[in-house]
């Protein structure tokens, strides 16, 4: 199997699908032009595709990653509410879930 080249990309926008085999995480691109004038097209760069324990060890790793770069820097990466919403992600539930990891608040 040829694994192609190793890729390295800018991503705005992500899909994540879990099935009983594995999972697939799909990165996307927005195109440069305002949506306005040419629609909400987005660009796939890249699909990584895993085990849904190695998804599951990722998602553990990169929160605490971000957590301690948090901390260690005495910064907070706050995402904004109206993202949260779009995304269905309730403020409580984000909130509990970094208190968690040790982020800061």
């Amino acid at each position: 199997m040829n694994m192609g080249e190793p890729f390295d990309v800018y991503t705005d926008s992500f899909a994540v699908t879990v099935n009983p085999w594995g999972a697939n995480l799909n990165l996307f691109l927005s195109q440069a032009q305002p949506a306005a004038l040419e629609g909400s097209r987005v660009h796939c760069v890249g699909t990584v595709r895993m085990s849904n324990e190695y998804l599951k060890v990722l998602a553990y790793m990169l929160s605490q990653r971000i957590s301690e770069h948090e901390t260690d820097n005495e910064v907070n990466y706050d995402v904004p509410s109206n993202v949260l919403q779009q995304l269905g992600i309730g403020q409580e539930d984000w909130d509990r879930f970094w208190e968690r990891t040790g982020g800061v608040r």
